[in-house]
């Protein structure tokens, strides 16, 4: 489906933290489980990840789609690669819609962007230019948390960012109105024009996308607390998750889980000790919990 996602999904955090840098691998920023509806009706589900590579200093993202309703049965998946200062550096899109799969497979240097599209069995390269500024459209959150404000109430946002799918640069802007409670959460109503469609997006001021609204096509899609809330009775293809993500993402490290966890440790009984009659052991499990981004 055509940039429902544009800017559904964001980082934690924009600055990576000290310790985490520290560990194997790119550092996860974020990672969540969105439900998708049409009219309130759920019709799929999305996976997304962010991550900071301190070894090569690059911004990573990873996305996979499966929706099965309205006699469409797709397969969206896209993983994408920026250097810490939001220049694009390549990215590689696949989709399968019923039966047509389309493959996109990017590369941005020196301001030129050449690609290698599959679609229908036709190969073709595609080359665009890329001029300073203009950013791979899933990073749009960084490049408004790198801006001199930050993410502030009557703040806009006008940017030019690339349709990942389509291999087309597009103008925007993102316009910060007030602030909303939204799951549990203070959140900023953002209203987001690009390519053709206008977003209403609930943001935390750490970043993070708690849901965002298609009005004029009753679409919306929702941050969820765990995994199962959003993939409900639709198909979850581990090895495909296993390839994008290398491994099935847990959807954890994001601020409506955590919340969720924070109550479910709060309201749960004390945990006794049966080999000490009287003594409470320990806390209960997710006690020690930090929300990040507070």
């Amino acid at each position: 489906m055509k940039k429902i996602f544009l800017i559904v999904f964001l980082a934690q955090s924009l600055a990576p933290s000290n310790v985490s840098a520290k560990a194997k691998g790119p550092e996860i920023l974020f990672e969540g489980y969105y439900k998708i509806l049409s009219d309130g009706q759920a019709i799929g589900y999305s996976v997304a990840r962010y991550t900071f590579d301190h070894k090569k200093k690059q911004f990573g993202y990873s996305l996979f789609t499966k929706m099965a309703a309205m006699n469409v049965n797709s397969t969206e998946s896209l993983q994408a690669f920026s250097k810490e200062d939001m220049t694009p550096l390549s990215y590689k899109y696949s989709l399968l819609n019923n039966a047509d799969i389309k493959t996109i497979d990017a590369k941005i240097a020196k301001g030129k962007l050449t690609a290698t599209v599959i679609e229908k069995n036709k190969k073709t390269i595609v080359k665009l230019d890329m001029p300073k500024g203009s950013f791979l459209s899933y990073f749009l959150i960084y490049v408004m948390l790198k801006s001199p404000k930050g993410i502030a109430e009557d703040t806009k946002y006008d940017y030019k960012a690339l349709i990942e799918e389509d291999i087309k640069l597009e103008k925007g802007f993102a316009v910060v109105k007030s602030i909303e409670k939204y799951s549990g959460l203070d959140t900023f109503k953002v209203l987001n024009e690009f390519a053709g469609k206008k977003f209403i997006n609930y943001i935390t001021k750490t970043g993070q996308i708690i849901a965002s609204r298609l009005p004029v096509e009753g679409l919306s899609v929702e941050l969820v607390s765990q995994p199962s809330l959003a993939t409900q009775s639709f198909p979850v293809p581990s090895s495909i998750l296993k390839e994008i993500f290398g491994e099935v993402p847990e959807g954890s490290a994001n601020m409506i889980t955590q919340l969720s966890q924070q109550a479910t440790a709060v309201s749960a009984p004390p945990q006794i000790n049966s080999n000490v009659p009287g003594k409470q052991q320990g806390v209960p499990p997710g006690m020690g919990l930090q929300m990040k981004g507070k």
